[in-house]
């Protein structure tokens, strides 16, 4: 090779690596501007994603102090509550009272320490003849202290509707609307806070709500954790102590869940979370009401671990052939089991305080009168359906909504299932097919 050709070909060589180096730097140049623009693009979604859930923060924050406002607004032009004396105060709360006896003297305590004042007092003068009397208004009134705790949970209660709303709907606001002004417009059948704000349910209701949320959020999230758990548990706590009919809506609960394991919309897993937190709740609940036996007896109780029981041999249930089999298998251990579970802890535990509520259901259905059931029955919240209220929610709209919805969901549901048993069958066709044509083949 002389030297004229090898200077040929290094000078050749040099070109072609000095293209591939343009390529390689336009290559590099292009990705890191895409990536830059992905980068970009990421930003403003997060940008665009707080903002958005600073306005439902907002919504939430705004609806939750209308519905404190509206519910205290109406409590006092009931009772004109700021112009009576502490004794008709008292008076004037006509049903059984929650303690808060720990909260105030704690909110007292602060504002000594600070030295702010807790409440105003002066005189009223009211008239014809009657005696003036002193009237105080503030949080260091406990009357005041009371209600206001109650009109407070229900106002947040509201905004964790308006939350609960939104999430089903897919994280748009019309959901969290729609579910507010539903309430609203029902709102003299939904609540009686406003009337009888010392009522137990009225400070356990708004837990309830929360950890309603918080189990629906486990059943449509694909991330489980046991501090799902802890959540539910707390709420489960705070709905608990104050109320001690709360273990029906929890048992209503526990099987509307167990409902959607059997259909097999969740696993063992899912079901497992919830279960978990229903649990702790309950036996902490035993613990901080000293020990009360009336929880480990009630239906709640016994129907948890039955499901329990039932999620456990779930591989042993499995092994029956038919989904309808399957259903039924479980649906009968569930009933059996609550049932037998009840009585024989009420057994064991010879527990029969809660004997007057099944005499009260006894006595809506047969002529068995005794103290308790007359007691509670002359209330009108424990009679009989008054013959305006289906008309009530006809006007409303509420009752044509919820049969709505619950055809809708259930043609939806029995087209999924049969949808389902179909593939089944035609992926089990394929097989014995396929059988056959390498049987025949061979």
């Amino acid at each position: 090779m002389t030297r004229r050709q090898y200077l040929k070909m290094a000078s050749k060589r040099k070109n072609e690596n000095s293209h591939s180096q343009r390529a390689s730097n336009t290559h590099n140049s292009r990705k890191k501007t895409s990536k830059r623009a992905d980068n970009d693009d990421n930003n403003r979604k997060e940008k665009s994603n707080i903002v958005y859930y600073l306005v439902i923060a907002i919504l939430a924050i705004a609806i939750s102090v209308t519905h404190r406002n509206h519910i205290a607004n109406l409590f006092e032009n009931d009772r004109h509550f700021s112009h009576l004396s502490t004794l008709e105060r008292e008076l004037a709360f006509r049903t059984e009272m929650v303690v808060l006896a720990a909260a105030y003297r704690m909110y007292e305590a602060t504002n000594a320490w600070f030295k702010r004042p807790t409440k105003m007092c002066w005189t009223v003068n009211r008239g014809q003849g009657y005696s003036p009397v002193q009237s105080c208004e503030g949080l260091g009134e406990p009357s005041y202290f009371y209600t206001e705790a109650a009109f407070t949970l229900n106002g947040i209660m509201m905004g964790i509707f308006f939350l609960f709303g939104t999430f089903l709907r897919l994280d748009q606001v019309f959901g969290g609307i729609l579910t507010v002004a539903s309430y609203f417009y029902n709102h003299g059948e939904c609540t009686r806070v406003q009337w009888t704000p010392p009522l137990r349910e009225s400070f356990a209701y708004p837990f309830f709500v929360l950890q309603m949320l918080i189990v629906t959020y486990v059943l449509k999230t694909d991330k489980l954790s046991h501090l799902q758990s802890v959540f539910i548990a707390i709420a489960t706590i705070s709905f608990m102590l104050p109320w001690q009919f709360a273990q029906f809506a929890l048992m209503t609960q526990t099987v509307a869940v167990f409902g959607t394991y059997v259909l097999g919309y969740i696993g063992s897993n899912k079901i497992k979370i919830i279960l978990y937190g229903q649990t702790m709740g309950l036996l902490f609940s035993y613990i901080a009401l000293f020990g009360n036996e009336m929880l480990l007896t009630s239906f709640f109780a016994s129907c948890l671990a039955t499901v329990w029981i039932i999620v456990s041999l779930e591989t042993v249930i499995e092994k029956i052939k038919f989904r309808i089999l399957i259903w039924g298998v479980q649906g009968v251990l569930l009933v059996v089991g609550t049932v037998c579970l009840k009585f024989i802890i009420a057994k064991v535990l010879q527990v029969a305080d809660d004997a007057h509520i099944g005499e009260i259901f006894k006595s809506k259905f047969t002529d068995f009168k005794n103290f308790h059931t007359m007691l509670y029955t002359c209330a009108a919240e424990f009679d009989f359906m008054q013959a305006e209220t289906p008309w009530k929610v006809l006007k409303t709209l509420l009752s044509p909504c919820v049969a709505a919805v619950v055809l809708i969901s259930t043609f939806i549901i029995l087209k999924r299932e049969y949808e389902a048993w179909k593939k089944s069958d035609l992926d089990s066709e394929d097989v014995i097919s396929s059988g056959l044509c390498i049987t025949c083949s061979s």
